[in-house]
């Protein structure tokens, strides 16, 4: 992976999926992935399958951790960091 996406706007990696460029990472809207949660302090950096789901991290200056979640009909917990996610990944 290279710093601000991936090297080829559109391409996957091996499980699909896409990590964003940092111009493209942005809040995770709620209500248009059909959550019942505040998602303000979650921010979208990858998708799986075209936004099947989507990947997000907790970012927030009282945060004590920043979580990786994905989406489904509600936050589901991956990874405790993005470190901890890219270690896995290997």
């Amino acid at each position: 992976m290279v710093l601000g996406g991936q090297p080829l706007r559109g391409r996957c990696d091996y499980g699909y999926i896409t990590f964003f460029p940092l111009e493209e990472i942005e809040r995770l809207n709620a209500s248009a992935r059909g959550l019942a949660v505040p998602a303000s302090p979650y921010f979208v950096f990858a998708d799986w399958s075209i936004s099947t789901h989507v990947y997000a991290i907790h970012l927030s200056k009282e945060a004590t951790s920043n979580p990786v979640v994905v989406t489904y009909n509600k936050l589901m917990k991956v990874a405790d960091s993005f470190g901890e996610l890219c270690k896995a990944a290997v």
